[in-house]
């Protein structure tokens, strides 16, 4: 879900959580890059979970862009609710979701899918809450109407939606290109890194995660 103008002053709570899911997150990294290797490079196990990162960082990614066409910016805000919002209500959230995921398949760990999926709950159950109040402060029934129908996150196609016309703001698929210029490289980095874990000069102090 997504509209312009929402107010993020929220308490101090809230402007933790990030920092909170960030130290979830390189904890996470750590005790993948500092443990064995779950995944031997160069076997089929190897290839089947690489391919699996490719599948979910591209639909990820596809996500991502796909709400930067359905970006609703004017004044007064708008509740976007075509497109991607017509069957979950943060789209957005569940493409970078899936670019988590994709890094955990990257680095094959269980335990940085586990740490992702940790402050993926910490962040959904903190932040998303508090974007929703606003909204349902700003738009009163029309959004607790939309809350009733379409999910939160995991989407359902079958209330799939759109105009037959867009109008596009390129302000906003400016900015999500930026941001893809930094997303695209965390394929190159996972693999590179799961290369280092996988050599034998590699510290690797903890057993297998």
């Amino acid at each position: 879900m997504t509209t312009i103008n929402i107010s993020r002053n929220h308490p101090l709570r809230f402007r933790l959580q990030p920092w909170l899911c960030l130290g979830l997150v390189v904890a996470s990294l750590a005790l993948t890059l500092f443990s064995s290797p779950l995944v031997s490079m160069g076997s089929w196990n190897e290839f089947k979970v690489d391919m699996v990162g490719w599948l979910i960082f591209v639909l990820g990614g596809a996500m991502r862009w796909w709400t930067a066409l359905y970006r609703m910016e004017g004044n007064p805000p708008q509740l976007a609710v075509r497109g991607p919002y017509s069957i979950c209500r943060h789209p957005l959230q569940l493409g970078t979701l899936l670019f988590c995921i994709s890094l955990a398949c990257f680095l094959g760990s269980v335990t940085c899918l586990v740490g992702f999926a940790v402050a993926a709950t910490v962040y959904f159950s903190l932040a998303i809450p508090a974007e929703e109040r606003k909204l349902r402060e700003k738009f009163g029934m029309q959004y607790e109407r939309y809350c009733q129908v379409v999910p939160m996150l995991w989407p359902r196609f079958r209330l799939f939606q759109t105009p037959e016309n867009i109008h596009i703001d390129v302000s906003s698929l400016a900015h999500e290109l930026r941001r893809m210029a930094i997303w695209m490289w965390l394929p190159a980095i996972a693999r590179a890194a799961a290369q280092c874990h996988s050599e034998g000069w590699w510290p690797h102090v903890l057993g297998v995660f």
